[in-house]
């Protein structure tokens, strides 16, 4: 292992030579310096994961080879000339192609049109751009029907099709920007065998991911990023959480998940035959401080059988009770009995972006401190929006900031807040640690363990596995809207968890103990 501030860049001794160096570059934002005399090197065929908690200049790094922000200093170069990148089309020129997380295809155009848009020349014809989309497409591997709309597509295929258009557009360096975050994992294998395919090929791979358990699979070597410098590099083989970890943060970490307390007896939530669009009817019961699991492949129901205990989605059959007291089906309803629920999608379902960090966090508190006639006590409300901030240590550089310039687990902590300072009987939490950095994912796990020890009953949706087996009690696996399986924590592996949703034997959930 090597670990300086100023390694992490050269490569290992008879490594092919390199695609891309970039040396000494800086990125400052008015004071602040997002990118501090940043070094990075990568070699033909070599795939190169950038790490670093939210923050830590990889985006800005990204941006800067994309041509989204010109380098205030330092070189860049390509195949070993000095390239200059002031423009997205620089960047494609020099070579170098990035796909980003959320996909940037045009839906309403097909696989053919999306892969040769700005390029047809001669295949301007459709039956033209279908052979060579298809050509392409074989070239790497990838099965695809190319008169599909993009929009029509899954994620994972979508995300196939913006690496075929990258290599067709650049091929020297392409940068992958949390390409799995959305993924199943038959889903990431493909993924991976589409990535050594661009290895054989001779481009150079820039990975990023806050996801370590998949780094010794894909990377060769790893680069680390903390306050915009590097702070050392990994080979492949030193690519664990253990060696890890201590760069990212800048400190160990004793383990990854807090100890949960032992549930109390008394059940907060029974849900009775409930059913969906989505899931057949389903039986559970959450007990005080009790943290349940759900989880399944993309489309299995649990989802939507969580967001209709907080009533965001209509059931079709059957109750949720609350302190045995039936819940009504609709947001509003739920919330001023007891309920709350963080969205998967924050920035669409949870954030108001515009807004400030304090008004985020205590928006979910109105009623508290709305005195007579409707008039909002706008002290009080700044009042609990700070505390808010500080118990949960949201990171800002002011409480004033729109909560749309945080990093995505600030952000989370910011909702988790929200409803902490509501202290609701029943939390729903729809992956919880989505895009999140492993030191904020434990800050927040610490809170889930809080919550739970203050006797909050907690369900959460998540298809991390490890989450799961760390943070819940137990777990109940679904598969093709059905429950098939109920596991301990202490039995629900991932290989546990695979194995029984690909036997998906339904499960009679009316006789699960408490």
């Amino acid at each position: 292992m090597t670990n300086t501030e100023t390694t992490g860049t050269e490569l290992p001794d008879g490594a092919p030579s390199p695609v891309l160096e970039v040396r000494g570059v800086v990125k400052t934002f008015g004071a602040f310096t997002a990118l501090d005399h940043v070094d990075l090197t990568v070699a033909r065929g070599e795939v190169v994961g950038l790490l670093g908690e939210n923050g830590a200049g990889k985006s800005t790094l990204i941006k800067v080879l994309a041509g989204a922000h010109h380098a205030d200093a330092g070189v860049i170069r390509l195949n070993g000339e000095p390239v200059t990148i002031a423009s997205p089309s620089d960047a494609i020129a020099a070579g170098i192609a990035t796909v980003y997380q959320h996909s940037m295809l045009v839906g309403t155009l097909s696989v053919s049109e999306n892969l040769l848009l700005g390029d047809q020349g001669r295949w301007i014809t459709q039956a033209g751009l279908r052979s060579r989309a298809d050509g392409l497409l074989a070239q790497l591997g990838i099965s695809l029907p190319v008169a599909a709309l993009a929009e029509d597509l899954s994620v994972a295929d979508q995300q196939l099709v913006e690496i075929a258009k990258a290599v067709l557009a650049a091929g020297s360096v392409i940068i992958l920007d949390e390409p799995t975050a959305a993924l199943e994992q038959h889903e990431v294998d493909r993924l991976f065998e589409l990535v050594d395919s661009l290895k054989a090929r001779g481009i150079g791979v820039i990975y990023v991911t806050h996801r370590l358990d998949e780094v010794p699979r894909i990377c060769d070597r790893v680069v680390v990023l903390r306050d915009g410098r590097n702070v050392g590099s990994l080979e492949k083989a030193d690519c664990t959480p253990s060696e890890i970890i201590p760069l990212l943060v800048g400190h160990s970490l004793d383990a990854a998940f807090p100890e949960l307390a032992e549930p109390g007896d008394r059940a907060v939530l029974k849900v009775r035959g409930l059913a969906t669009s989505a899931s057949a009817p389903v039986s559970f019961t959450v007990r005080t401080g009790e943290v349940l699991g759900l989880t399944g492949a993309a489309g299995a129901g649990h989802r939507e059988l969580a967001r209709a205990i907080f009533g965001a989605e209509r059931p079709t059959a059957g109750e949720v009770l609350l302190d045995d007291t039936t819940l009504p089906s609709d947001p509003a309803g739920t919330s001023a009995r007891g309920v709350a629920y963080v969205s998967g999608d924050r920035v669409r379902e949870g954030l108001f972006a515009d807004l400030p960090v304090w008004r985020n966090v205590a928006i979910a508190s109105l009623r508290r401190v709305t005195r007579l006639f409707g008039i909002l006590d706008r002290r009080a409300e700044r009042r609990i929006g700070l505390a808010g901030v500080a118990e949960y240590g949201v990171r800002c550089s002011s409480p004033e900031q729109p909560i749309s310039t945080l990093s995505g687990g600030n952000q989370q902590k910011a909702l988790l807040a929200r409803w902490g300072q509501v202290k609701p009987k029943l939390l729903i939490l729809d992956e919880p640690t989505l895009g999140v950095d492993i030191g904020a994912r434990r800050e927040i796990y610490d809170h889930i363990a809080e919550m739970a020890g203050d006797g909050m009953g907690i369900v959460m949706v998540s298809s991390d596995h490890a989450e799961l087996q760390g943070m819940s009690h137990r777990v109940l696996v679904f598969s093709h809207g059905q429950p098939v399986a109920h596991l301990t924590s202490a039995e629900a592996t991932e290989s546990a968890i695979l194995h029984a949703r690909a036997e998906a034997a339904p499960l009679d959930t009316a006789s699960l103990p408490l």
